[in-house]
């Protein structure tokens, strides 16, 4: 058997292939290692089909004027086979795509369904233009839209708003590799006091996350972690939970952040401390300013004539890009008003539609970094997202970063990448050995030690978790209006009807 890992092919014996047909109807799913909870996790990561109509899919081979094959397989509606309560129906390339209700579907007559799937049409419109996309929802042509910025205003108050949350979080990263920094100084110009950490956390402090949330974005939340409520792990009971409720979890932000509680202090308890955070403390971002300028002076990172001229870089010149530029500006000058950097730095704004790649290539200094991941698999991020060798390399080496979390009444030192790569399971400590054999609360505790260590470089500040807010039409009802994980509203499966369309016309018709 060959099989193909990019950029080359190898051959496998058949015994070393973890897939396999045992019949029609049966697959065989083998392992490395032991799955947790495998009666949710593997139809978690198996919830997108890969099976294939073999006869449809070998009569899709054409050759390419370079001689080459490729395989046209569900690119249009003649190579296209449909299976489940719809069926692909209409294909319009930029135009419209339209699925029909599909009679042969054994759940429409297995009692299983009833009330379900009442949509006998779903019709997916392009409309490239937004302000297009609101007037055909106010016309009812279209039944849902998600909103932008500056439709709240207009639409805010409206009774059929929906709020998804998402894993995804927005941070500012940070250019902290010295010789890329060096590289783009010029007389007079410094940039190298980005890798001084008072700096950076001073800049983390002088940000005000509600604010800039209420501001600049539709509908986002205030970011002080890596983590939102919405990733959520299993016990070994199967019991969900967010990871944000457990008390490692809220734990390692107090600390973070500085928040003390208990007897004597402002809080009574860990909930009170952790429900108090802000991130912003402009008193504090100015002793830390005060602080890195002696510190950078003294370790020639910085002399007293220059200016800290500072790029930040976003994808185009829009208003809301504009103006988050012009607050964080402001911020940074309160934060340095009374310090011996006061009126020495200059942030620049740069349109860049490749900005990403500039950051690697060390050519810009901070960037709006959004990144979001699969909610149920947060032991797997640490090590396969912010401490893999793909991460965004001119933040910081995590190999070079050590943690110390004490494990049942034992303490272990290991850098950041060792411990993440032990969570994922890629990796076994000699003293630990797998991580299964450590319970789901200790390798909770492992996470959050990892999270706070991550987080302490700021390197990554986290400024907003993403949310989106659609708005739907008074035809529709969905199945919830509250976000519920995995199910979300409950899609078309569980929409009702309001209106037939013949009465939905006659309500278009009046206005």
């Amino acid at each position: 058997m060959q099989i193909y890992v990019p950029n080359e092919y190898k051959n496998l014996e058949f015994s070393d292939v973890g897939l396999f047909a045992k019949d029609d109807y049966t697959l065989i799913i083998v392992l490395e290692n032991e799955l947790l909870n495998p009666s949710f996790y593997l139809p978690y990561y198996l919830s997108r089909n890969w099976l294939i109509n073999e006869e449809l899919y070998e009569a899709c081979w054409i050759e390419n004027f370079d001689g080459q094959r490729s395989n046209i397989y569900m690119t249009s509606k003649s190579t296209t086979i449909s299976y489940g309560p719809y069926i692909l129906s209409e294909y319009d390339n930029d135009k419209q795509i339209v699925f029909r209700r599909n009679v042969e579907w054994y759940g429409y007559y297995d009692d299983k369904h009833n009330n379900q799937f009442q949509t006998d049409t779903i019709c997916y419109k392009v409309i490239k233009e937004h302000e297009n996309t609101i007037l055909a929802y106010e016309n009812g042509v279209i039944d849902t839209i998600q909103l932008e910025f500056q439709d709240i205003k207009t639409y805010g108050d409206s009774q059929y708003l929906l709020y998804t949350p998402h894993s995804q979080n927005t941070q500012l990263s940070i250019n902290t590799k010295l010789d890329a920094l060096i590289d783009r100084e010029s007389n007079g110009i410094n940039k190298r006091i980005l890798t001084v950490k008072q700096f950076r956390e001073a800049l983390s402090l002088c940000i005000n996350r509600t604010y800039f949330t209420m501001n600049f974005t539709t509908a986002s939340g205030p970011s002080y972690s890596l983590f939102n409520q919405v990733y959520q792990i299993l016990n070994e009971n199967g019991v969900e939970n967010s990871y944000r409720n457990y008390e490692a979890a809220k734990q390692a932000i107090v600390n973070l952040y500085g928040i003390e509680y208990g007897q004597g202090t402002k809080y009574r308890d860990l909930n009170s401390a952790y429900r108090a955070i802000t991130g912003y403390d402009i008193k504090k971002a100015r002793n830390l300013m005060q602080e890195a300028y002696d510190y950078a002076v003294q370790n020639n990172l910085y002399c007293d004539d220059e200016i800290i001229k500072i790029r930040l870089s976003v994808s185009k010149s829009d208003p809301v890009n504009l103006e988050m530029y012009e607050y964080i500006k402001s911020q940074l000058n309160k934060a340095v008003t009374g310090t011996s950097l006061e009126g020495k730095i200059e942030l620049e704004i740069f349109f860049d539609d490749n900005y990403y790649n500039s950051f690697y290539l060390g050519e810009t200094d901070i960037i709006f970094n959004s990144s979001g991941y699969n909610e149920y698999d947060i032991f797997d991020i640490m090590s396969q997202v912010y401490c893999s060798d793909n991460q965004l390399e001119n933040i910081f080496d995590t190999n070079k970063i050590p943690v110390t979390i004490t494990l049942r009444d034992n303490q272990y030192t290991y850098s950041l990448k060792e411990w993440a790569d032990w969570l994922n399971g890629t990796q076994t400590i000699v003293k630990l050995g797998h991580n299964s054999n450590w319970t789901i609360t200790e390798r909770v505790n492992v996470l959050a030690a990892c999270e706070k260590a991550y987080l302490a470089e700021y390197c990554e500040i986290p400024i907003y978790y993403c949310q989106t807010v659609s708005l739907y039409s008074s035809k529709i009802n969905y199945g919830a209006n509250m976000y519920i994980s995995l199910i979300e509203f409950g899609g078309v499966r569980h929409m009702t009807y309001n209106f037939t369309d013949e009465a939905w016309e006659t309500v278009k018709q009046q206005g």
